[in-house]
């Protein structure tokens, strides 16, 4: 069974780390203006494989200017604590070429995003370790707006369906079986289950995703506290997986 990682992040003005102008500027590298600040964002970046705006058909021509949209998000909100998007994170297959990873991020915008009227801005990071290949970490980040958009627009509700409980475990279960039939579609005898260990009656405990700082740590070989946390859940896994096949075998 392949991991599955995938996370959600509300963005808004409550909190400035939260600000959507930022989350833009580090998902697509691009140098952007924050229109409530006037502060511009930069995040020189080398490592991102593809970017795009993608809109559902009836979005104006000028929302495919990435300024020109964010400065429509921000507009659109009259209140100072407003929530301005949500940013998914997404792990890709290490197994998969781009052009593939890329159909996966596309399919499930569509399935999931573009389905209610929503817009996203999408990116896919290399996450390449030159050493051992095999551990690179290909990635996705979707940025998504609250709002649905028209021909005008943005419309004047936001889309309150899609901050159930309910349509986030449906984005992971979707996301899931189009990676398995990617995986299906080119030979690859692997599979993800978007539920948790405890939901799949596995007596396993999952390992936490490491933040950019700790992740070019332990890739350059330096130990961090939550690459050693990782490390002990993996012991731990090990042992449990070697006390069952003893069980197994008596």
């Amino acid at each position: 069974m392949a991991q599955f990682s995938m996370h959600f992040w509300p963005l808004g003005r409550r909190n400035p780390s939260r600000r959507i102008a930022r989350h833009l500027t580090y998902i697509t590298g691009l140098d952007l203006v924050d229109p409530a600040t006037e502060e511009t964002c930069t995040y020189p970046r080398s490592d991102v494989e593809f970017a795009q705006i993608i809109l559902p058909d009836p979005a104006p021509e000028r929302f495919y200017d990435l300024q020109y949209l964010l400065n429509q998000i921000e507009g659109a909100e009259k209140r100072p604590d407003a929530r301005t998007g949500r940013r998914i994170f997404i792990a890709l297959p290490n197994e998969l070429p781009l052009v593939e990873n890329i159909k996966l991020l596309k399919a499930f915008i569509n399935q999931d995003v573009l389905s209610h009227g929503l817009g996203a801005i999408a990116a896919i990071h290399r996450g390449e370790n030159k050493e051992h290949p095999e551990r690179s970490n290909p990635h996705g980040h979707i940025i998504v707006t609250t709002r649905s958009i028209g021909q005008d627009g943005f419309c004047r509700t936001k889309a309150r369906d899609c901050d159930r409980k309910e349509y986030l475990l449906r984005c992971r279960a979707d996301f899931a079986r189009i990676q398995n039939e990617a995986y299906a579609r080119n030979g690859i005898d692997k599979a993800v289950d978007a539920r948790s260990f405890r939901d799949q009656g596995l007596d396993r405990e999952p390992t936490r995703r490491l933040s950019r700082r700790d992740y070019e740590l332990e890739k350059r070989g330096e130990r961090t506290r939550a690459g050693d946390l990782n490390r002990e859940i993996d012991e731990r896994n090990a042992e449990r997986d070697r006390l069952q096949e003893q069980e197994l075998s008596h």
